[in-house]
């Protein structure tokens, strides 16, 4: 089991989303990060918007060709798009639960980078600009969408902070030092190197379709639609991504601020978590059977390190290691 830090921001509890906001004020969006990125992105922000959010910052990534190419050769979002989404969407549930006072952020961090290690090409710039779409696409979406106030100032820095965390723990070199210096970074990053290729496009269609499976049955043919609203007409060129029927985006937009001028009525519950929402795997998953499962058996990088029958760990700090954890034997892209 897990220990929370501050167990009372999780508490089974129902407030309006405007009492949330005054709590997240009375915090520190340093030492707090974790906690307010929970209340800002699993308490406040509806589950189908998060992962809106999510995607959208998942198809800018792609966009860049050697970033479409190793998340294609993953295999997840070509064989079962919906289990990549959902263990994604878990893993930072448990980012946001554990946060960076504890060794349990670390193992799953050191689960993350595994999985990076074992796809093969994500390389630091690759996992830095990554980084940077976790840190502002929330807000990047929800102003794309005519809500630039949807996250406040402190919501913004706490989720820079918590993802700067991670990014050190990860490893990563050159990170930022300030909220206001990410997305300058990113849009440079994209505007060198983002374009269309067949595979990012590809991506895009298994995106669309983890996403329909929030409609039911002939309604389905909206969730194209609908995630693809949230997309800048630039990048939706980019992904191959369906041409939007007439009031889509408007609609969508009417909901956002809906959802944003409600906040003294809606109702929230402070217990709602992303792994609740989305882990395949109950509420305290197992790391190793969660996302990209690799055929150790048949890998070199393993081998040298030690027989397969022994197990093997990954660790950010020390990377392979012989012993210790079951075999994960599994061929590409099976789950």
């Amino acid at each position: 089991m897990y220990t929370l830090r501050r167990p009372e921001l999780w508490e089974d509890r129902t407030v309006t989303a405007a009492e949330v906001r005054e709590i997240i004020a009375g915090l520190d969006p340093v030492a707090d990060c974790a906690e307010i990125t929970h209340l800002s992105l699993e308490v406040l922000t509806p589950p189908m918007f998060a992962q809106m959010a999510y995607a959208s910052g998942f198809a800018r990534g792609v966009t860049h060709p050697a970033e479409a190419i190793v998340t294609h050769r993953a295999g997840g979002y070509v064989n079962a798009p919906e289990n990549r989404d959902r263990d994604t969407l878990a893993f930072f549930g448990l980012l946001y639960r554990h946060g960076p006072h504890s060794e349990e952020m670390q193992r799953v961090v050191d689960r993350i980078q595994q999985i990076h290690h074992d796809v093969r090409g994500v390389g630091n710039n690759l996992q830095l600009h990554i980084l940077g779409l976790m840190i502002i696409e929330p807000e990047r979406w929800a102003r794309d969408l005519g809500a630039a106030n949807f996250f406040t100032t402190v919501e913004n820095d706490a989720r820079f902070h918590l993802w700067a965390a991670i990014g050190r723990m990860m490893g990563l070199e050159g990170i930022w030092s300030s909220y206001d210096e990410v997305e300058p970074w990113v849009v440079a990053f994209e505007s060198r190197h983002s374009r269309y290729t067949t595979e990012a496009a590809e991506l895009y269609r298994g995106q669309i379709k983890a996403f329909e499976a929030w409609f039911p049955g002939p309604s389905k043919a909206l969730g194209g639609q609908v995630l693809t609203a949230g997309l800048p007409k630039q990048y939706r060129s980019m992904l191959g991504a369906p041409r939007l029927l007439p009031g889509v985006t408007s609609s969508i937009r009417a909901i956002t601020k809906v959802i944003l001028a409600s906040e003294n009525a809606r109702r929230v519950n402070l217990s709602s978590t992303w792994v609740k929402d989305f882990s395949r795997f109950g509420d305290n998953p197992d790391l190793q059977a969660m996302g990209y499962q690799h055929d150790v058996a048949n890998d070199a990088r393993y081998q040298r390190v030690g027989a397969p029958a022994d197990g093997y760990t990954f660790t950010v700090a020390r990377g392979v290691e012989a012993g210790h954890a079951p075999v994960g034997v599994c061929p590409l892209g099976h789950r």
